[in-house]
């Protein structure tokens, strides 16, 4: 057993700094409280477009739930957001609305 440990015991400073580099970049790299309010907004005006010109687009990028794009935008860096809100776009454009 204690050979065991000494072969791996030099993992568990790699491993613990490579969760603590995680951590602190995944904080850094989410988006803004103003971007993610923007992006709610239009997130549930896109919605309401899919609805108005019955385009039928559904899913979990398809409500109008403000709070959740909101939060989903939180723990999401800004140019993933970015690629959901043209994604939706671009859906609505190829529908006409």
């Amino acid at each position: 057993m204690n050979r065991i440990f000494r072969r791996f015991a030099y993992c568990v400073p790699v491993v613990a700094a490579a969760l603590i580099y995680t951590a602190i970049a995944s904080t850094a790299s989410a988006a803004g409280d103003n971007f993610c309010r923007s992006y709610a907004t239009s997130a549930v005006n896109q919605q309401t477009r899919n609805m108005a010109s019955s385009c039928g687009y559904s899913g979990v990028r398809w409500h109008t739930f403000w709070s959740l794009h909101y939060n989903w935008c939180r723990g999401e860096a800004n140019w993933r957001a970015n690629d959901e809100h043209n994604l939706r776009n671009s859906r609505l454009a190829a529908c006409g609305a």
